[in-house]
C-alpha cells in the first residue's frame, strides 16, 4: 500500500513510501479506480461510542453474531433488505428503517413487507442512540410528521451505501476536481511532471467512464511516461499483431 509520495530533485526520482519500504521511480502511472470505498456513516450524535463491537455495525460479517438479538437495520438497498430477511429466523426481532423509496429488488422488498419484520418507511430515520457501555435502544422519528418511536435494540446495522475516498492521493499536490485527478487528455499527464494517470480516477472535458476508454487511457499514460523518462523513445509502440509476429520470428530463430 502506497502511503506517501516525495520527490528527490537531485536524483530526479520519486520516492513512494509503502507499508513494505520505499520504492523509487522516475515516473509514475496512477490507475486507482475511484479510490478506496468507505461505508457512509450514520450522522447521529454519539453513535461513534457504540462502534467497534459495542452494537453499531457498518460491515456485518456473521449471521451468528445476531442470534437472539434485537436488530435494527438502516437502509433501503439490496444489502439492507437482504440482511433483514436473512436475520428474521435468527434474530429475536428485526426492524428496518428507511427514509425514502426502496431501491432493492421488488420481490425481496415484498417478502420483507410480508414478513414479521417491523418496517418503517418512507420518511423515517434514526434520531438518537441510547446505552451505557453498549447499545441498548434507538429513537427513530418521522421526518415530516415529527413523531418519535423508541425501539429496543442491541445491534444496529447501517447499510446506507459507500463513499469513494482518494486517501493519501489528496495530499500529494494533484489538481483535484470532484474527487478525481485532472489530466491532460492528450498525454494523461497530471499537473505534477512525471506523474500520469488513467481510468476512473481521472477527469478531463468530455470524459467517459468506460472500460474501453480506461484501457486506452492507460496505454496513452504508459507511452508518455516512457517518453518522459527517455525523450528519444518511440511514442507509438506498434500494434499487438506486430509484437506477435516479432515473437514468432524470434521463436523460429531459436
Amino acid at each position: 500500500e502506497v502511503l506517501s509520495l516525495t520527490r528527490d530533485d537531485e536524483q530526479n526520482l520519486f520516492i513512494l513510501g509503502t507499508n513494505n519500504g520505499d520504492h523509487y521511480s522516475r515516473s509514475i502511472v496512477i490507475c486507482a479506480g475511484i479510490g478506496a470505498f468507505e461505508p457512509k456513516k450514520l450522522e447521529v450524535d454519539g453513535i461513534e461510542r457504540f462502534e467497534g463491537g459495542r452494537g453499531v455495525h457498518y460491515f456485518a460479517k456473521r449471521t451468528e453474531d445476531f442470534r437472539d438479538r434485537d436488530v435494527l437495520i438502516v437502509g433501503g438497498g439490496d444489502s439492507a433488505v437482504d440482511w433483514a430477511t436473512t436475520l428474521l429466523p435468527i434474530a429475536r426481532s428485526v426492524t428496518l428503517v428507511h427514509r425514502s423509496k426502496f431501491r432493492a429488488h421488488e420481490h425481496q422488498v415484498q417478502n420483507l413487507l410480508d414478513s414479521s419484520a417491523r418496517v418503517h418507511f418512507p420518511d423515517w430515520a434514526v434520531k438518537a442512540v441510547h446505552g451505557d457501555e453498549r447499545l441498548e435502544a434507538v429513537t427513530i422519528h418521522h421526518l415530516k410528521e415529527g413523531h418519535e418511536v423508541r425501539v429496543d435494540c442491541n445491534e444496529l446495522i447501517v447499510a446506507i451505501g459507500f463513499v469513494a475516498d482518494l486517501g493519501p492521493l489528496k495530499a500529494w499536490g494533484f489538481e483535484i476536481q470532484r474527487n478525481t485527478i485532472v489530466v491532460d487528455p492528450i498525454t494523461m499527464a497530471t499537473n505534477i511532471p512525471g506523474i500520469f494517470a488513467a481510468g476512473d480516477i481521472v477527469t478531463y472535458p468530455a470524459k467517459f467512464k468506460l472500460i474501453a476508454t480506461g484501457a486506452a487511457e492507460a496505454v496513452t499514460a504508459v507511452n508518455h511516461a516512457v517518453i518522459y523518462i527517455d525523450p528519444k523513445a518511440r511514442l507509438d509502440p506498434g500494434h499487438s499483431t506486430n509484437i506477435m509476429e516479432k515473437r514468432e520470428r524470434q521463436a523460429a530463430n531459436v
